[in-house]
């Protein structure tokens, strides 16, 4: 394997842990939101950092939209 060849193999995994971590860090914002909204209507506020129920919550409430506008899903498509 060649300079060049290492060099584009390290640029595309940088380019893709920087789209992961961006998703990563709207995913866990989304669901801070959801989290954080839900528990407000009963009085409670629960303002830690790390909490694996953003994770979720927010996989939960971006992944149903996401899944279902994919292309792969067919959704666009209109059969006759």
């Amino acid at each position: 394997m060649t300079d060049s060849e290492l060099a584009n193999e390290l640029r595309l995994f940088e380019s893709l842990s920087k789209v992961f971590a961006a998703a990563l860090g709207i995913v866990y914002l989304v669901g801070f939101l959801v989290v954080a909204s839900y528990l407000s209507r009963y009085g409670v506020s629960s303002f830690a950092v790390l909490h694996l129920q953003y994770l979720i919550a927010g996989t939960w409430a971006i992944g149903p939209p996401v899944l279902l506008g994919s292309p792969h899903n067919g959704g666009d498509t209109v059969r006759q």
